[in-house]
């Protein structure tokens, strides 16, 4: 903020609210010119990168520039501020740029400062249905009536989902849930194809507001169904290998942490060997299979899981 810094000053006076709380990037400001007391009086500021309230340096990278920018967004911050010596940033971090544009409003944009609102999101990126969060732009092939389902299912309940890839899924049941704790080692196979997907999942949890609803393990299905077996659920969500033998070592792993009048959902139903695996489990325990386009739901009776 060196290059007419009074007069950016001036600016972000005229367009941040009193009280406001903001993260400015500005690089020469943390690093070379740091005064006492506020950049901008009546308001805070908040470092980028930021670190127990100290200036961290520049982002590794754009994955980290996203997720940073969400954190401090998710822990108060209501603008983000871009000034002249960095404006560069929004060439070099093209994905932050994106998401930026994308979904937030700029509301100002001068030759000092450029400010982005970010709790004012555009009506097209405001992925809020009447009663859950569906979050479009995330890649999965579970379909927004079955995220309904989902989020229907799961409100006010403790959840705990078996395969979460990018957290389409996730998202939606945390948006109604109590607590989700999601299972996924991240790294794909031979249905979702393979590849490290945990970075992206933990990004999309934090652009939409519902990280701190989920708790993230990581580890296959049988090495964290160990680790929880104290634990018990009200809903089972299952969508992880989709062949018939696969289906039914998650049943028989998990349905004795499912709460007595728990529900089973299975993703993927009519798919794969999805279909035999569920319909044998709905005739051994006496429930009936509710079927969302491919979301299979089956609810267990009290004496079933006692």
């Amino acid at each position: 903020m060196t290059l007419g810094f009074d007069d950016a000053i001036a600016d972000l006076e005229e367009v941040l609210p009193g009280g406001a709380t903001f993260i400015l990037v500005d690089e020469a400001w943390y690093s070379d010119l740091r005064r006492d007391g506020a950049i901008v009086p009546g308001r805070r500021d908040v470092p980028f990168l930021e670190r127990d309230g100290e200036y961290w340096g520049r982002p590794a990278d754009d994955a980290i520039a996203v997720a940073e920018m969400y954190r401090l967004r998710q822990e108060g911050a209501s603008f983000i501020v871009f000034t002249g010596n960095c404006f560069w940033w929004l060439e070099h971090y093209t994905r932050l740029h994106d998401e930026l544009r994308s979904r937030f409003d700029c509301i100002f944009e001068g030759e000092r400062v450029i400010v982005f609102d970010l709790d004012r999101e555009k009506e097209s990126q405001a992925a809020t249905a009447p009663d859950f969060l569906f979050a479009a732009d995330v890649e999965s092939a579970v379909t927004a009536a079955e995220c309904r389902r989902l989020a229907s299912l799961a409100r006010g309940k403790i959840v705990l989902e078996l395969g979460s890839w990018l957290g389409r899924s996730t998202i939606a049941i945390a948006s109604t849930a109590a607590t989700v704790h999601a299972v996924d080692w991240h790294r794909g196979d031979e249905h979702a194809g393979h590849g490290d997907t945990l970075q992206s999942f933990l990004l999309n949890l934090l652009r939409y507001g519902v990280r701190d609803k989920v708790v993230v393990h990581l580890g296959r299905f049988e090495d964290v169904g160990r680790v929880l077996r104290q634990q018990s659920f009200d809903v089972v969500v299952v969508d992880g290998l989709h062949t018939r033998r696969a289906v039914e070592a998650d049943i028989a792993l998990f349905l004795p942490i499912l709460r007595p009048g728990g529900s089973f959902a299975f993703h993927d139903y009519c798919r794969f060997e999805v279909k035999e695996a569920v319909d044998e489990f709905a005739l051994q325990v006496g429930g009936e299979v509710d079927v969302t386009d491919t979301l299979a739901v089956v609810s267990v009776a009290a004496k079933e899981v006692a």
